[in-house]
C-alpha cells in the first residue's frame, strides 16, 4: 500500500516515523509530506496514496479537497473535533472519534 504521512514537527513526528518504519519493513511504500514545501494537489497527484495519516488541527482546504476527491482513500487522523476543520467534514459519513 502507498501510505502518505503528513510531516509533523511535534512529538507525532517520532510516532509517525516508527509507524512508517514498521510499515515499510512489511513492504508498504511510505512517504512523509512536508505541506510547506509541496502543495497538497501536487503531492496527492504524484504519489496517489491509498492511506493518509495526519492530524486534524493542520488540515487545510486543499488537503480536504484532495481527500474528498479520492473516495477510496483511507484516512487516519488524530483529531479533536472543533472549529472550521469539522465544518468541512461530513461527520455522519466519516465518524470522528474523540
Amino acid at each position: 500500500m502507498k501510505i502518505l504521512f503528513r510531516h509533523e514537527t511535534n512529538a507525532s513526528n517520532y510516532i509517525y516515523t516508527g509507524l512508517s518504519n514498521a510499515l515499510a519493513a512489511k513492504g508498504h511504500d511510505c512517504v512523509f509530506w512536508n505541506q510547506e514545501s509541496v502543495p497538497a494537489f501536487d503531492m496527492f497527484d504524484s504519489f496517489e496514496p491509498e492511506i493518509f495519516i495526519g492530524q486534524g488541527y493542520n488540515l487545510d482546504r486543499a488537503t480536504i479537497k484532495c481527500l474528498k476527491s479520492r473516495p477510496d482513500i483511507k484516512v487516519l487522523l488524530k483529531v479533536g473535533c472543533w472549529g472550521q476543520v469539522c465544518s468541512d467534514v461530513d461527520i455522519e459519513k466519516y465518524p470522528i472519534l474523540n
